[in-house]
């Protein structure tokens, strides 16, 4: 789960898009057909284990603290 997470999320960081199907384009897996990748990336985002307030939330933290450091 953790290394399929952090291919989605490097390549929304590579493509610079939170589009699904671009996504899919780039991504990075040995598959004969492109839906074939789209399916994966919505497998992997309907997970339960993969929650929003779990994987988000100590990001959003992370981040509103420095900003806070930023502008004090």
């Amino acid at each position: 789960m953790v290394r399929k997470l952090a291919l989605a999320v490097g390549t929304m960081i590579e493509g610079q898009t939170p589009n699904t199907v671009e996504l899919a384009n780039l991504l990075p897996l040995k598959t004969e057909r492109q839906d074939m990748r789209e399916q994966w990336l919505r497998h992997l985002l309907k997970n339960p284990l993969l929650l929003a307030t779990g994987v988000v939330e100590p990001f959003a933290w992370e981040e509103s603290w420095g900003v806070r450091r930023n502008t004090a």
